[in-house]
């Protein structure tokens, strides 16, 4: 009895955070002898947390608008008919592989529209880490969905498309009758069930939806979303991608014999938790299929450079700015700067890696700055080796350069010289700072530990 009220009363002189933090390691304890998991504790103690557990795609009006993709995270990509959904996503795991190529993808096809020709428009995406699953009923779907992650299948999964799938109900239903709300409920459960997994395992998971009208009172909302509110809490980022709406935007569509043969489209960001919330980037998609190419990388590179002041526009004429900062190489008119790129494709890679230190956080980019070298200098090796292939085909092998045979390296640049003094200080002030605040997370864990046997 006396022993008892001791320890009462110890429990009592304790604050009210180490009362917490006992009663944490309590139910870890409790949990780690049933064999089960309890996800309580600290934000450092979880696995998907920090900037290094960031997707860069490759896409600049991806990567300048969010950071790329986040491990372990729902994220949806959603907008009106033929404006670039599937290729944005399609685009953006080529990007990932460029710097992780083993990165296996599930393509879950409920539209069922991919086939051979959609997918050459991406020469560089790894077709053997790919893996289709072309099924059309949500709840087939999402049983597979949920044992693939269960069992660590895969690192990405982009579902093809929300509004395309149905449902058991709905199939065993005339088209007369009414199926209410039966997909947004299977939705629900589903998101739940693998939402676990995917911060376990670090999945990300892309899904796309078309672009709606809704109803509200006397007012149409042109830009909802089917799927209840799961589709809308769920994800970690949600894009909507819009195509030209104003005149002066119009211009920057190009036209050839009467069709579109590029497409600008504007990435909005509607909803992030991994970055600034509602900002507005763009790029442009391929639309000729004349071109194995998806989103164009060079004519979005080119605006973003003239943008943050890599390529001076001065009247007509453009000057390419060097990593020294002085002028390298001056033309006129935007439509013969590509041509300059295209000659040099080691001062692309290298003006590139500078955009990226201009347009990220500096935060990202110190941390992801090997990630973003290597995904670079692998876009280099597949644009030199088309290139190359290209030219041989057509019989003009003495187009051939020897920069285009020469490996890349990139220039003996340290990340310090991407920033000003100031600027780069303040940003391993703050790296430094999250770095001291998980050690003293770490610290009272060990402290706690010591203190069990007040539970005991």
């Amino acid at each position: 009895m006396a022993k008892k009220k001791a320890t009462e009363e110890t429990v009592v002189e304790l604050s009210k955070k180490e009362r917490l933090n006992a009663f944490i390691k309590a139910q870890q304890l409790a949990a780690e002898k049933e064999k089960s998991v309890i996800k309580i504790g600290k934000i450092n103690e979880f696995k998907i947390t920090g900037r290094e557990h960031y997707m860069l795609t490759g896409i600049c009006g991806i990567d300048f608008n969010t950071g790329g993709f986040k491990k372990g995270t729902y994220n949806v990509v959603y907008g009106a008919e033929s404006g670039g959904k599937s290729t944005i996503a399609l685009q953006a795991c080529e990007g990932f592989q460029l710097s992780n190529p083993d990165l296996q993808i599930l393509y879950v096809d409920a539209e069922q529209t991919v086939d051979e020709t959609f997918i050459s428009r991406f020469p560089n995406l790894n077709k053997d880490n790919i893996t289709f699953l072309k099924e059309g009923v949500t709840e087939k779907i999402f049983d597979m969905l949920v044992d693939m992650c269960q069992q660590n299948l895969v690192d990405v999964i982009i579902v093809d498309s929300i509004d395309s799938m149905t449902t058991n109900a709905e199939l065993g239903k005339s088209l007369e009758e009414n199926v209410m709300m039966d997909k947004a409920r299977i939705l629900s459960r589903g998101l739940a069930k693998m939402n676990q997994y995917l911060s376990d395992y670090g999945i990300t998971v892309i899904m796309i939806q078309q672009e709606r009208i809704e109803m509200s009172m006397f007012q149409a909302k042109t830009h909802g979303r089917s799927g209840g509110k799961a589709m809308r809490y769920y994800p970690a980022t949600v894009f909507r991608i819009a195509k030209v709406g104003s005149q002066n935007e119009t211009t920057k569509t190009e036209l050839q014999d009467s069709k579109i043969i590029s497409q600008y489209v504007k990435i909005i960001n509607e909803k992030s938790k991994i970055s600034e919330p509602y900002k507005e980037t763009h790029t442009y998609i391929n639309t000729d299929v004349n071109k194995k190419v998806a989103v164009e990388k060079m004519k979005e590179f080119i605006e973003y450079a003239v943008h943050y002041g890599l390529i001076i526009k001065t009247g007509g004429w453009y000057q390419i700015i060097g990593n020294d900062g002085e002028p390298i190489e001056k033309v006129q008119g935007e439509a013969k700067i590509p041509s300059i790129f295209a000659e040099n494709l080691d001062l692309y890679t290298e003006t590139k890696l500078t955009l990226y230190s201009l347009a990220l956080p500096p935060e990202l980019f110190i941390v992801q700055f090997d990630n973003i070298k290597k995904m670079l200098k692998q876009e280099n090796v597949n644009i030199k080796k088309t290139k190359i292939q290209q030219l041989e085909f057509i019989g003009h092998p003495e187009l051939i350069t020897d920069k285009d045979r020469k490996e890349m390296v990139f220039a003996d640049r340290k990340i310090e010289d991407f920033f000003s003094e100031e600027d780069y200080k303040k940003a391993l002030f703050n790296l430094e700072e999250e770095k001291v605040n998980a050690e003293k997370i770490n610290k009272e864990n060990e402290e706690l530990e010591e203190s069990e046997e007040i539970f005991e």
